[in-house]
């Protein structure tokens, strides 16, 4: 995926010479909340795939101590999962939105 609007240009100059510290500040923090929330799914799902299922499947170790291990997994990896589809929702508006401006 793009770092955003930053690096693209237009017939007047580099948009990044004319757009506002906070617009600017706006980009970054939501580039840094984009891959934060992505690495963070990604480790959720590890989590889930790799330690949490064979271990409920497992009869090796007890339910009650697995569901204590990994209190609601499946409801953490479902809500970033969410969250992570919101902010790429919010991430391609500001792309968007700063093309049609340029």
């Amino acid at each position: 995926m793009p770092r955003g609007w930053l690096g693209k240009t237009s017939p007047k100059g580099p948009i990044l010479y004319r757009v506002e510290c906070k617009t600017l500040t706006c980009d970054v923090l939501l580039s840094e909340l984009f891959y934060t929330e992505k690495a963070h799914v990604r480790i959720l799902k590890v989590l889930q795939r790799i330690f949490y299922q064979p271990m409920r499947d497992a009869t090796w170790i007890s339910a009650d101590l697995v569901n204590r291990l990994f209190p609601n997994i499946d409801e953490l990896v479902e809500l970033h999962c969410e969250l992570y589809g919101f902010v790429v929702i919010l991430w391609f508006s500001l792309i968007k939105a700063f093309e049609a401006l340029f």
